[in-house]
């Protein structure tokens, strides 16, 4: 008998997945600018169809802003998507900028994650730091 298992984002598989990740990985991010490839931050869609993320975002300038989220990203069959959930703190991730401490975050249909930054006044540093859960096929 074939089991079937069912995720919350429609994707079903006949085998239970492997799960990757359990470990933080850090990344710095610039100010005030727009579609910057993140090194590394990538997911294959020959080797992921999702990945759950707990990310924190912080941004230092004459004031501090930080963020707590969940970012979801799912792959389609064409591409990725990316969708977020619960956050406490400051609202900074958002898909447009409309003030200085906003980011933003992209994924390409080859799973390259980019962002945007607003102009934060005074900028000493931006840290996006995530805790991962990469689904394998």
């Amino acid at each position: 008998m074939t089991r079937i298992v069912s995720f919350n984002d429609s994707f079903t598989s006949s085998s239970a997945p492997s799960v990757a990740g359990g470990t933080q990985e850090n990344y710095v991010l610039l100010n005030n600018r727009t579609g910057v490839n993140i090194t590394d931050f990538i997911f294959d869609p020959l080797l992921y169809k999702s990945a759950f993320i707990d990310a924190e975002i912080i941004r230092i300038g004459s004031s501090v802003f930080t963020q707590t989220i969940s970012i979801q990203l799912y792959y389609d069959g064409s591409g990725w998507n990316l969708t977020t959930g619960n956050s406490s703190g400051d609202d900074i991730l958002n898909p447009t900028i409309t003030s200085g401490e906003m980011i933003s975050l992209f994924i390409d249909s080859s799973g390259q994650v980019s962002y945007s930054t607003g102009d934060i006044f005074g900028h000493v540093s931006t840290t996006l730091k995530l805790s991962i859960v990469r689904i394998s096929i």
